[in-house]
């Protein structure tokens, strides 16, 4: 929830004290943040997450222990017209061995207010849940 918290408040710049600055200037970007925080629970060890929404990709090694980070963003560079957008989720352990594969296809939103001036900046919001669900989250 909170990229999308913060698309909305520095959207709003768009509108704001803050008009005469270009859109991409104030932080105006798309992308579908998605959450892993229920696989980590579950397995407290070094893991290795790869994530991708259409040929967005990105891999990160997350180290055991606490305070680890749980929440990726992806998909700046094609959601570009708010249509659906597949996601894809692969968590393996140190040995290779899976603890999480999942996939969903999901409907990017509005991510600012309907009254701006900057081009629509399309957001999505997905939940790894279960061992192999990837449930896109409602917004609002």
């Amino acid at each position: 929830m909170w990229i999308l918290a913060v698309a909305s408040v520095l959207l709003v710049a768009c509108n704001g004290p803050h008009a005469g600055v270009a859109c991409d200037d104030v932080g105006a970007s798309m992308a579908v943040q998605i959450d892993y925080a229920n696989v980590l629970r579950l397995h407290p060890q070094a893991l290795t997450v790869r994530a991708c929404v259409e040929n967005d990709c990105t891999m990160q090694i997350i180290p055991s222990g606490q305070n680890r980070l749980s929440i990726v963003a992806l998909g700046q560079h094609v959601l570009h017209t708010g249509h659906a957008a597949g996601v894809q989720l692969d968590i393996t352990d140190n040995s290779g061995r899976a603890v999480f594969a999942g996939i969903a296809a999901i409907e990017p939103g509005n991510g600012q207010p309907d009254d701006s001036d900057c081009p629509t900046a399309w957001v999505g919001h997905v939940i790894a849940t279960g061992s192999h669900t990837l449930k896109e989250a409602t917004t609002g």
